[in-house]
């Protein structure tokens, strides 16, 4: 705490502070009460059958604690705190609290490529430099072609835009064209409480065609209804001034920007429309003179003072005091603290052997998942090999993976590695990872030569690695016999390992039965897959690889699909 701070301090109840004179009053009534005490008995005998209550004529360093523990109780009695700045008194708010909803056009004509490399990502790379001077308003994301979407929800988080502004594209929509009506629609519905300040920025190539007919006449409703609720309506247009041919469906189609229309459309709204340009002069058009103008939402303001309370800190110091002196200058006291450490430390001793029995006597009867947790509450090598093998027997190969993993980094000598590496060879085995599992079983062999067991499991791991890494046989095989195809022939490399993890007398580990053994290769022993056809199989693993795959994008133009209400109106030209 500075000393401009200590100088701020206040005092919630300042009447604690006579708690401090507790030692006088107390030394006052022991003076009151001498007279009493001194008639008790005769002088001579007075040390022995009085206990004089004077505080002043016992120890000086115990006086000055207790002395101290007084004043620091009264200090947190008293509630020093220090007030926070109140919000009455900040500045004028700097976050402009201003709804803005980007309609992005991803209709085929922004595929031309009058402005490098096309007009998409061109407006596509101007929005995100357009994060860059945001000042806290809250955006959102719509996308549209010949219906809209919403991609991104009104949001203060412009981490999230930028990867919604990526999966912006034609692709999402089944409907071509350039329903720009829609959009504003979805725009105006998404743009929350009609008492806030909102705005619509609208980036398109700005076509003809597309406020031509029907379409145009629900685009122009769209805007006054914009207007009506209070909102605005900027436009980039991310086109050149000549336009652009491009093809479709092998046929040239010329896409020109109207100025004038859109113009006009803004100008209904009160907004404002640019050409994208390689300075910053667009977005200084639309955003700085436009958006950023607009009067932000003001939102009622708390006007109660806080505080930052500081009367724990002298409390705890005062406690503390006190058991000190308690504790250092009776004879009790000593005597308590000694007896209270014996026991702490017996006690402990005692609660951790009961917890080492529990959890090996729970292992013995075979249940493996209050072994787990027992073995969890303790500490060191042999705790993390017991939780490690009760995971392996409840067959969470994985997890006991991480246990074997962190006993090997407490082993304290060359045979525990050893075991370590050797149930971890064990595990990664059945957890399907036969790489891992040779290289821990190599270790084995690296610290102890000669283990038998270690050599024959690694000889089979790496058996099994190199069948499955053999070329598939693309023939049909010999005639009168059915053929290997694509998944048939694969090598059997389930063959169950001698996956006996190393015994240790003193805490239970994998394997150590005959028993375990055996069920560990029942549990290991895998059919021979039936031959399939191939189709079936193939099918089997695109299904697969399909699954893997981001899904985004199906999501959203599934979602897209499911929100659009309305038929795209009639004549709309398909770009």
């Amino acid at each position: 705490m500075s000393l401009a701070e200590l100088l701020q301090l206040q005092w919630r109840e300042p009447l604690g502070w006579l708690a401090a004179l507790t030692p006088l009053l107390l030394i006052g009534f022991a003076r009151l009460r001498k007279p009493s005490w001194q008639r008790y008995a005769e002088a001579p005998l007075q040390p022995w059958a009085v206990r004089h209550g004077n505080t002043m004529k016992q120890a000086p360093l115990r006086t000055l604690m207790e002395w101290a523990f007084w004043l620091l109780l009264a200090c947190a009695l008293a509630g020093p705190r220090l007030p926070l700045e109140a919000l009455s008194n900040l500045p004028q708010q700097t976050k402009h609290d201003v709804d803005v909803m980007i309609v992005l056009d991803v209709s085929p004509s922004m595929a031309a490529t009058d402005l490098a490399p096309s007009r998409l990502l061109r407006a596509k790379l101007k929005l995100q430099d357009l994060m860059a001077r945001w000042h806290g308003e809250r955006i959102g994301l719509i996308a549209y072609s010949g219906e809209a979407g919403l991609l991104l929800p009104l949001t203060r988080d412009t981490g999230a835009f930028i990867p919604s502004l990526e999966f912006a594209s034609e692709a999402l929509f089944e409907d071509r064209g350039s329903h720009l009506a829609a959009a504003l629609n979805l725009a105006l519905k998404n743009l929350g409480h009609a008492q806030r300040s909102h705005a619509v920025l609208l980036v398109t190539d700005a076509d003809a065609s597309s406020l031509s007919g029907e379409a145009g006449n629900a685009a122009i409703a769209a805007a006054r209804a914009l207007k009506g609720a209070g909102g605005s309506l900027y436009v980039l247009i991310s086109a050149s001034e000549p336009g652009a041919t491009l093809t479709l469906n092998d046929a040239p189609i010329s896409s020109q920007p109207d100025l004038a229309g859109y113009r006009a459309l803004t100008e209904i709204t009160g907004g404002a429309v640019a050409l994208l340009s390689d300075s910053d002069s667009d977005l200084a058009a639309l955003y700085q003179r436009g958006i950023l103008a607009l009067p932000a939402s003001r939102q009622a303001r708390d006007k109660t003072l806080t505080w930052r309370e500081f009367f724990a800190y002298p409390l705890l110091a005062a406690l503390l005091l006190l058991l000190g002196s308690t504790l250092t200058f009776t004879r009790r006291g000593k005597q308590a603290l000694v007896t209270a450490s014996l026991l702490a430390a017996s006690g402990a001793a005692q609660a951790d052997d009961t917890a080492w029995r529990e959890a090996h006597q729970s292992y013995r009867q075979g249940q493996y998942l209050v072994a787990q947790h027992t073995y969890h509450k303790l500490g060191g090598f042999q705790a993390r090999m017991g939780e490690g093998a009760s995971a392996y027997r409840r067959k969470d190969f994985a997890f006991a993976a991480s246990q074997f993993t962190q006993a090997l980094l407490l082993a304290e000598n060359v045979q525990q590695r050893a075991d370590a590496l050797f149930n971890l060879g064990d595990s990664y085995f059945y957890a399907g990872n036969r790489n891992a599992a040779a290289d821990a079983f190599d270790g084995v062999l690296r610290l102890r030569p000669h283990d038998p067991r270690a050599k024959e499991n690694l000889a089979r791991v790496r058996g099994m690695i190199v069948l499955r890494n053999a070329p598939v046989p693309s023939t049909a095989g010999i005639p009168g016999r059915r053929g290997r195809g694509l998944g048939e022939g694969e090598a059997d490399d389930t063959t169950p390992l001698d996956m006996a993890p190393t015994k240790d007398e003193a805490r239970p580990m994998v394997g150590e039965e005959a028993e375990d053994a055996e069920a560990a290769r029942r549990l290991g022993q895998v059919a021979r897959a039936t031959q399939f056809d191939s189709d079936a199989t193939r099918s089997a693993a695109l299904k697969k690889l399909d699954l893997l795959t981001d899904q985004r994008a199906a999501t959203l133009k599934q979602s897209i699909k499911q929100d659009a209400t309305r038929e795209p109106p009639p004549g709309m030209p398909p770009w």
